[in-house]
């Protein structure tokens, strides 16, 4: 096959080249797990490899209503969580759960910041590719078609991969 071919040429020049991809992405995703703080499938890990990204938006969404909802618990009960005695503004347990809250909001923030980010970055792939063009849309404006052209745009780049490694052991055992 033609991929055959190409493995054929690349194989004196890298001979490492399919471990050498994989150990790349590898320390891609390491490094990215390290930088979010998160060593698992935790909030900056969310990764990808159990869902799409729209699923990692909806996550994210969630992630924020959640905190909303108990912003709105403070808000609308703050008597139900203030202890006999406890002067009003002490650090009774009220303020630990409004500290908690902002804390988390800036996480919540933090996480739609980098999920826009991510969404500008594999919008510029699908541009270099050409698969889309123009300027990427806001978060809100993304539609189930464009999470659906990043999803397909990378499973045909791990299709291509996996064939290529398919290749290069084919020609290898050669």
């Amino acid at each position: 096959s033609a991929l055959h071919c190409v493995v054929l040429h690349l194989l004196p020049v890298e001979p490492n080249l399919p471990a050498q991809l994989r150990a790349e992405l590898r320390s891609v995703l390491v490094q990215q797990s390290s930088q979010d703080g998160c060593g698992g499938p935790g909030a900056g890990g969310a990764g990808l490899a159990s869902g799409g990204i729209a699923d990692l938006r909806d996550a994210v969404g969630r992630f924020q209503s959640e905190t909303d909802l108990v912003q709105g618990e403070i808000e609308r009960f703050p008597d139900s969580y203030r202890l006999e005695g406890d002067p009003q503004d002490g650090a009774g347990p009220l303020m630990v759960l409004q500290r908690l809250v902002e804390d988390v909001s800036e996480l919540a923030r933090g996480l739609e910041a980098a999920l826009a980010e991510a969404l500008t970055a594999a919008w510029s792939l699908l541009e270099y590719f050409g698969e889309r063009r123009g300027a990427p849309p806001q978060i809100a404006g993304w539609g189930d078609d464009a999470y659906q052209a990043v999803e397909t745009f990378f499973a045909n780049l791990r299709e291509f991969f996996v064939s290529l490694e398919e290749c290069w052991r084919d020609v290898k055992e050669q």
